[in-house]
């Protein structure tokens, strides 16, 4: 039978005391500090970590005159790795088109009238998509279609909120353009919110 000496000799060893270095193969506290010191260095390697974070955000509601050429509403240039985002595009209209390019692709593009007209039925299975929210994939990220009878957004009564998937990497340029076809003069209707770092 054990004596006292010995129970505490064994709680020594197999709890350990505070001061126990880190130790994977040690006492229970070297064990947590262990954990404790990879977690704290896991962390420590988060993209962000010693680096400011940019914020674009902004509201474009204006009418332009068409020329029928791609301009920017915002343009990020890399390297950068984009933390979180969004992009509303509110009703559209004939002669208005609109589109996100991520290092020289489009992952997004809205033409014409597919928001006014409700016909974005390749990204709305429902067969009456003016009475649904379904959410539809992008090759990054996904949108949205929503009206105000169905949600409140508070920022217009139609449109697409695209959701940037987190940690989503920027090489070369990412870019919310719109384009008025030549002779017509249409609303952007555009809110963008945008968290990024440097790559």
């Amino acid at each position: 039978m054990f004596g006292s000496e010995e129970i505490l000799a064994f709680i020594r060893r197999s709890v350990g005391v505070r001061g126990d270095a880190a130790d994977a193969a040690g006492s229970l506290h070297s064990k947590i500090k262990k954990l404790s010191d990879d977690a704290l260095a896991t962390l420590a390697k988060a993209p962000w970590n010693g680096k400011s974070v940019t914020v674009n955000s902004g509201y474009v509601y204006s009418n332009v005159n068409g020329d029928g050429l791609y301009h920017d509403v915002l343009r990020i240039t890399g390297p950068r790795i984009i933390l979180d985002g969004y992009i509303n595009f509110e009703q559209s209209s004939d002669y208005l088109y609109r589109r996100i390019v991520l290092d020289g692709n489009t992952i997004a593009n809205f033409n014409g009238d597919d928001i006014q007209s409700y016909n974005l039925y390749s990204w709305n299975p429902s067969s009456d998509s003016r009475k649904n929210t379904h959410s539809y994939r992008l090759p990054y990220g996904y949108g949205k279609y929503y009206n105000s009878g169905a949600v409140d957004y508070s920022i217009g009564t139609r449109g697409v909120m695209i959701k940037l998937p987190a940690l989503l990497p920027v090489q070369s340029s990412l870019v919310v353009e719109y384009m008025v076809t030549s002779g017509n003069t249409r609303p952007i209707n555009t809110q963008y919110g945008i968290w990024h770092v440097a790559a």
